[in-house]
């Protein structure tokens, strides 16, 4: 030991510390009471830094892949979506909703142009760069909507708020899949509503009918052209972009 340092119950001083894993040696400041003074010896077990920054760079890099692991489960993108497949994908509309993925996005297009796995693979790229993600099939989220309405008003109204709350980006995939009955119109108008009134949340929209076309999927019409009509707004505002397949 070396430049040792006696106070009444503590020893400052330096030890010779050889990385187990590299063999380097290298002095390490302590502190310890007294009685512990025999315990040392000149040569102590223990990583080096440059190790010690590695096993810990190590540690991280699998810290962080799990943590991307379990947002991409917590989003739901299909299995089917969570790898690019150039020979299936549209890379043209993938980078165009990349370039744009701090906005609302509104992707309209025939069945077969690859929306959806343009839009589901930009989502894992955001859950893995921390962003809160939910992948929504419509029906299917339109059906819990009609559920939680079932109960009460207020659990509607709650479902509405608890799925923007907890979403920095909601894909809805397929609004048009099927006409858009009372229920189904309504959920589509809060959400976009909220958005267009101020919600955080960014809405990924995809769609096989254009505007026109799309109004008419609308059981009630007035739902339907208010929901356009905020659609206009928003593109109008530049809150949203629009790309048509």
């Amino acid at each position: 030991m070396q430049n040792a340092m006696f106070r009444d119950t503590e020893v400052s001083t330096e030890v010779t510390c050889r990385c187990p894993q590299c063999g380097a040696e290298e002095k390490v400041p302590i502190s310890f009471p007294c009685w512990m003074l025999d315990i040392f010896r000149d040569k102590t077990p223990g990583l080096c830094s440059a190790c010690s920054e590695k096993i810990r760079q190590r540690n991280q890099q699998e810290a962080d892949r799990r943590e991307a692991m379990r947002r991409i489960e917590i989003a739901g993108v299909p299995a089917e979506f969570r790898q690019w497949n150039a020979a299936k994908g549209n890379g043209t509309l993938a980078r165009f909703i990349r370039d744009h993925r701090d906005r609302n996005l509104l992707v309209i297009g025939a069945n077969g142009k690859c929306k959806t796995r343009a839009a589901a693979y930009n989502l894992l790229l955001e859950a893995k760069a921390g962003q809160r993600c939910r992948f929504c099939d419509y029906p299917e989220l339109a059906l819990e909507y009609a559920a939680a309405m079932q109960k009460s008003a207020q659990e509607g109204l709650d479902f509405v708020r608890e799925l923007l709350h907890q979403s920095d980006i909601l894909l809805i995939d397929d609004i048009a899949k099927r006409k858009l009955n009372e229920t189904g119109g309504e959920l589509l108008y809060r959400l976009v509503n909220a958005v267009y009134e101020g919600a955080a949340t960014r809405l990924w929209i995809t769609s096989n009918k254009d505007l026109a076309p799309l109004l008419q999927r609308f059981e009630n019409g007035d739902t339907g052209d208010a929901v356009i009509s905020r659609f206009d707004r928003l593109i109008d505002d530049g809150r949203m972009n629009i790309y048509r397949v």
